[in-house]
């Protein structure tokens, strides 16, 4: 097996996640049409074309060059779309504005019909694995497109370049920095970084069972090395730490409830935890449990035995939790809700010792997130995780985050000087046009266009941040929006 090297041109704006790796992509190939949630791609024989290593595939996240141009690109996909929605729009009403048109998005047929997306527009990407350059290279000759929506023309490859390196950099960029998720468990002390989140150590990734405590890479765009061991505040659990657990130490189930709870064995159709005590889900047990905000869980439970203690009380206490605020962030025994400093200073000096939850903008149309899979346990402060509502999850890297504000406040800076301080800061030159619902790029004035050392560091913000730093700075700047 080699070393190597895989670099993807592209002729169109792709949507890829952070972590996406290789490792994925091959198998995907590989199995074809086969769900990968059926297989166990680790022990399977037939994957015998790159290398397997305590527990893990080799495969590193993407990445882009250090001259790249990077623009970060904001699209929208429109799901079921029907007469009644095209009569709206032949009214002149704008769907975007909730509230303001017969298009209701926040609930009924036509909610989140409007879906946004930020793609990146970049002229090529890289990855790096260790196996066997001949039969990777014949499973990526079947590839035309990479990463979500290609079948809307999103990430077209254009040209595919395999060349061997001399370092393995398939698990680790060098002994401090993971270059993919790796479990801690069959990892140990081998990696010396406290940025430990829960993730999956093996495809599919985006299974949101099977998760574990995991040494994470950065979050950058381009590489970047850690040149000594990342020390932080962190907890490393013996078992899986279910949201509900977080939540349900804040509250107590009201007496009404209690009487749904019964001695029943099974797993429980949120956590995945075995249990012996629960609320069956039989009879008046699923309209109990679901009731409300969570009507739409039916469909995503029916089928199962029972919901757990935990999961039982924290639905039941969510309303009371999430009345108001901004970001919220919820320990065993306590939760806060913070404002703008607040949670600046917190992110910068420690939010305290895991595990913890942290909500952003999380009401009751979306407080479904939790039994989703879409929140996740906090485990080390070094890699707090951002709940966005029903949207994403943020996995912030404290320190690239650190660093992510120094360079915004100088482009901040920079453009009011260039203005003559006659133009607020545009702050989604530095966040993301998703969170206001706008599409394109963003806008670039005259004045700052005109100024090759402004728009040198605006590019390179760009080709550095990820979306999930770029979505946390959406706290810290007040300027117009573009």
């Amino acid at each position: 097996m080699e070393n190597l090297k895989i670099t993807f041109s592209f002729a169109t704006p792709f949507f890829l996640r952070r972590f996406t790796t290789i490792d994925s992509i091959l198998l995907a190939l590989h199995y074809g049409s086969e769900p990968l949630t059926d297989i166990s791609p680790y022990d399977d024989e037939s994957v015998d074309f790159f290398e397997k290593k305590n527990g893990v595939l080799s495969g590193s996240i993407w990445f882009v060059e250090n001259n790249e141009t990077v623009i970060p690109y904001t699209d929208t996909l429109k799901r079921g779309l029907t007469t009644d929605f095209f009569a709206v729009l032949s009214q002149g009403v704008d769907p975007h504005e909730y509230g303001k048109s017969a298009v209701k998005q926040g609930s009924g047929v036509y909610k989140t019909i409007i879906n946004y997306y930020e793609r990146t527009l970049a002229g090529s990407i890289y990855f790096y694995i260790r196996g066997d350059a001949d039969k990777i290279s014949r499973l990526l000759d079947k590839v035309k497109y990479i990463g979500k929506k290609g079948k809307y023309g999103w990430g077209r490859v254009s040209e595919m370049k395999i060349e061997e390196i001399p370092q393995n950099k398939g698990f680790m960029l060098n002994k401090y920095t993971p270059s993919k998720p790796l479990s801690v468990s069959e990892w140990g002390s081998t990696v010396q970084t406290d940025r430990i989140a829960y993730f999956r150590a093996v495809p599919p990734y985006w299974l949101k069972t099977g998760l574990q405590p995991c040494y994470m890479p950065h979050t950058t765009l381009t590489e970047l090395m850690d040149k000594k061991p990342v020390k932080a505040q962190k907890i490393i659990p013996d078992r899986f730490i279910a949201p509900s657990e977080i939540i349900s130490s804040n509250a107590e189930l009201p007496k009404g409830q209690k009487k749904y709870i019964k001695k029943v064995s099974g797993r429980c159709a949120f956590c995945g935890r075995h249990v012996d005590e629960g609320v069956p889900l039989s009879g008046k047990g699923l309209e109990n449990v679901t009731s409300g905000s969570f009507a739409d869980l039916n469909e995503l439970i029916k089928d199962s035995q029972l919901v757990c203690n935990d999961c039982h009380t924290s639905i039941k206490a969510l309303s009371t939790i999430f009345k108001s605020g901004m970001l919220k962030v919820i320990r065993q025994g306590s939760y806060e809700t913070l404002d703008k400093e607040e949670f600046k200073e917190k992110i910068l000096n420690g939010l305290g010792k895991p595990p913890y939850l942290i909500t952003w903008k999380t009401s009751r149309n979306n407080q479904h997130i939790f039994y989703k899979g879409g929140c996740k346990v906090t485990l080390s402060s070094a890699m707090p995780v951002i709940c966005r509502g029903d949207a994403e999850t943020i996995y912030l890297d404290t320190e690239v985050f650190k660093q992510a504000l120094s360079d915004a406040k100088e482009l901040e800076n920079m453009y009011i000087k260039l203005t003559k301080g006659k133009e607020q800061f545009p702050k989604t030159l530095v966040t993301s046009k998703i969170v206001g619902g706008a599409v394109g790029m963003p806008q670039i004035k005259k004045e700052t266009a005109k100024s090759e050392e402004y728009m040198k560091k605006l590019y390179a913000f760009w080709r550095k941040y990820d979306l999930s730093t770029r979505l946390a700075l959406h706290f810290f700047f007040e300027g117009k929006k573009a």
